[in-house]
């Protein structure tokens, strides 16, 4: 430590003398109350330390340092907590802008020519830096409207690339979220009563397209999440359907032929015997498991005329480009599925495959559990009919 002397006035301040006899104030969270004067100045010789900047960092008198104002040390600790807290926050600020530079590129939100019908306090945000990440919201509430095409516009095609609403997602959130629906079905049905197919797109799925919209076409996203997902009940119909074409024709019989199914019944429900019966399985929303893409496809309708019965096709006809949202393909989906404990007569039907529902499905397990049978079915329907809208081009149809 280096000597000194400490100056002490009647007001309680104090400096150092440094040997170069410059004076340097001493830190005020040291009290120095034992050695204020009734008047004038007192001198003490000291032992003190500093920094490159020449300021004290400590003090002592006889080899003991002066004691210490807690209080005021304990505040200006705490400014100095919120001060590195706010340098954190800046700095963490600089590294999303900069991580999602690349990310916002083509994002069509910041676009000025185009008119937004907002409220008004959400006008005067600033959208990119906040970064919402309900891709539902951004989408379908923060719409853009072209005012030469008279419409709302998701998406803009220009000469080399298309600006969209970029959704902001993170392949954690998508992981968490299966996870945490996972252990809950667990937890719901029990450990031997649930079970999990994972399946990926084989090629870009449409769900949605007519649902309600400001858009021409419109795009099934979660309501809370803001995420694309496949509704329990749109994956339960399309099983539904799948096993009434695959095992009772396609006529207008089935339906009726399908409610004289013991196994039908118990997978589905419905009417047996003038008796009602819910179905033994309960279907689950299913969601990515990972961050999928949203890719922009078009429809181009030649002969929208002849489509409206207003004439015949021509090639004098103007194509009609209608563009939509898609998830891509390769995008990984989780299926839960969970025996229903309210399941009424749940003993009292054996099950009997009179149509070939367990038969048609080739399982080496003889005596399948519904679970088995719903998940083989499922996996069935999901890579030979599909789901979602233009099934018929090749869309919504999945592999392992």
């Amino acid at each position: 430590m280096k000597k000194g002397i400490l100056i002490v006035t009647k007001k309680g301040s104090a400096k150092i003398k440094r040997d170069d006899n410059k004076q340097v104030t001493s830190p005020k969270t040291y009290l120095y109350n034992e050695y204020i004067p009734e008047s004038g100045k007192r001198k003490i010789d000291c032992e003190y330390e500093d920094d490159e900047k020449g300021q004290i960092l400590k003090v002592c008198v006889e080899g003991v340092e002066l004691p210490k104002d807690i209080g005021l040390v304990e505040k200006r600790g705490l400014k100095a907590k919120k001060e590195q807290a706010t340098l954190a926050a800046l700095k963490k600020d600089e590294e999303a802008e900069k991580k999602y530079a690349a990310h916002f590129k083509n994002d069509l939100l910041p676009i000025a020519d185009y008119q937004h019908y907002w409220p008004k306090d959400i006008a005067n945000l600033n959208l990119k830096s906040i970064h919402a990440d309900n891709y539902a919201l951004k989408l379908n509430k923060l719409a853009a409207f072209d005012q030469e095409k008279d419409k709302f516009v998701s998406f803009v095609k220009g000469k080399n690339d298309v600006k969209q609403y970029v959704p902001l997602w993170e392949d954690s959130f998508f992981k968490d979220k299966v996870n945490r629906q996972k252990i809950i079905t667990k937890e719901l049905f029990g450990a031997d009563k649930f079970s999990q197919l994972k399946l990926k797109l084989f090629n870009r799925l449409a769900l949605g397209l007519g649902n309600a919209s400001v858009y021409e076409t419109s795009m099934t996203l979660h309501h809370i999440y803001g995420v694309p997902y496949l509704p329990a009940s749109s994956i339960k119909g399309v099983v539904r359907n799948w096993i009434l074409q695959e095992c009772f024709s396609e006529t207008k019989e089935a339906e009726e032929k399908a409610m004289e199914d013991q196994l039908f019944i118990a997978l589905f429900g419905g009417d047996y015997r003038k008796e009602k019966y819910q179905g033994g399985i309960v279907f689950l929303d299913a969601f990515p498991t990972a961050a999928p893409e949203i890719e922009v496809d078009v429809m181009n309708p030649h002969y929208g005329k002849w489509y409206n019965n207003q004439g015949a096709p021509t090639d004098k006809d103007k194509p009609n480009p209608i563009f939509f949202l898609t998830v891509a393909a390769d995008t990984e989906f989780q299926f839960l599925f969970g025996e229903n404990k309210n399941y009424v007569g749940w003993s009292s039907l054996n099950y009997k495959d009179e149509n070939g529902i367990i038969g048609k499905l080739n399982m080496e397990d003889k005596s399948p559990t519904l679970l088995n049978i719903i998940q083989a079915w499922t996996k069935n329907a999901l890579q030979n009919h599909g789901l979602g809208a233009k099934t018929a081009v090749g869309y919504g149809f999945f592999e392992e």
